[in-house]
């Protein structure tokens, strides 16, 4: 298994998902973006579950301390973001349609879907290179 180039697979199929979704919203698509949005937790909790077993431990045993705190930033970052998404979708839980077409909410979905994005290229630029010159 090659972890990474797993994980960049992956990051590329939790982006084109999040277009989706922020396609699903400019066009007011309640039903997609409310099981899309679901999805796309159960997708990041399983790919940080991926990285918390395979990814961090390794990171954290490392010889190297810029790796290990490189390693312990991301993780205490990651689980921020799953932490945040997981409490946005406990609190909008029965999301309505009027409640997608609410600015708020709107800005709250794309919020959370920039924050994602952004990770994930952090990852693609930062992490993966230093897990694979070091590791």
């Amino acid at each position: 298994m090659d972890l990474i180039k797993d994980l960049k697979k992956q990051h590329r199929d939790l982006g084109y998902f999040i277009q989706e979704i922020e396609e699903d919203i400019k066009d007011r698509q309640t039903e997609k973006i409310i099981s899309k949005l679901q999805i796309l937790l159960q997708d990041i909790t399983s790919h940080v579950d991926i990285e918390d077993k395979l990814l961090y431990p390794v990171l954290a045993k490392s010889e190297h301390t810029e790796i290990k705190k490189i390693g312990e930033l991301f993780t205490k970052e990651m689980a921020d973001i799953s932490k945040q998404a997981t409490e946005f979708m406990k609190k909008n839980k029965k999301i309505k349609k009027a409640d997608i077409e609410s600015s708020r909410l709107n800005k709250e979905i794309l919020g959370l879907l920039n924050k994602i994005k952004r990770r994930i290229m952090i990852e693609e630029e930062i992490l993966f290179p230093a897990y694979e010159k070091y590791v």
